[in-house]
């Protein structure tokens, strides 16, 4: 379902949710980015998850949500064991949400793609994220475009990729770091 751009706060995501009970089955995609959520909305969003175990694919990219907002969501996911795709690109994390969502993704066994695009995470996130990558066993791609990550972050996420396996992609450009300086 696409909802994207509409001017949904807080307020319309709990609205949302509220008709959305009972129907849930039905619902396997959200997309509502560019809406000003913000955490109020992701906390929703998060009961949503809980109680709609179908959700496979929410896209939040834009909504003006913070670290709180992400770990909410996050600390829904062992609940819903449908989802795979969660889109938090172009959100207020920065290095403090990265540390919250990283200390989740390492337990996660359902996530298959995060989108963390434009979050301002810098080199003290990316080094949560890199540990948090050692120890999943689940996740495939992870998108980091558009921060602040640079040499030793890059170098951290490097070292949490040494013990992964699963991992396919890594989207990491338009970052700060560079890479000759890893191979050395």
């Amino acid at each position: 379902m696409y909802l994207g751009h509409r001017g949904i706060d807080g307020e319309g995501v709990a609205r949302l949710v509220k008709q959305l009970a009972g129907r849930t089955s039905e619902l396997e995609w959200l997309d509502l980015g560019g809406n000003p959520i913000g955490d109020e909305g992701a906390s929703h969003l998060a009961d949503l998850l809980v109680t709609n175990f179908n959700v496979r694919r929410l896209e939040l990219g834009w909504t003006l949500m913070s670290a709180v907002g992400a770990e909410r969501l996050m600390r829904a996911l062992p609940h819903s064991p449908a989802l795979r795709h969660l889109g938090l690109d172009r959100n207020i994390l920065g290095d403090e949400g990265a540390a919250r969502v990283a200390d989740l993704l390492a337990s996660n066994s359902t996530l298959l793609r995060l989108v963390l695009g434009g979050c301002s995470i810098g080199c003290v996130g990316a080094a949560h994220l890199g540990r948090a990558l050692a120890s999943n066993s689940t996740l495939r791609t992870l998108g980091l475009v558009s921060n602040s990550i640079g040499d030793d972050g890059a170098a951290q996420l490097a070292s949490g990729l040494a013990a992964n396996s699963t991992l396919v992609k890594l989207w990491l450009g338009d970052n700060p770091f560079h890479p000759v300086r890893l191979v050395r």
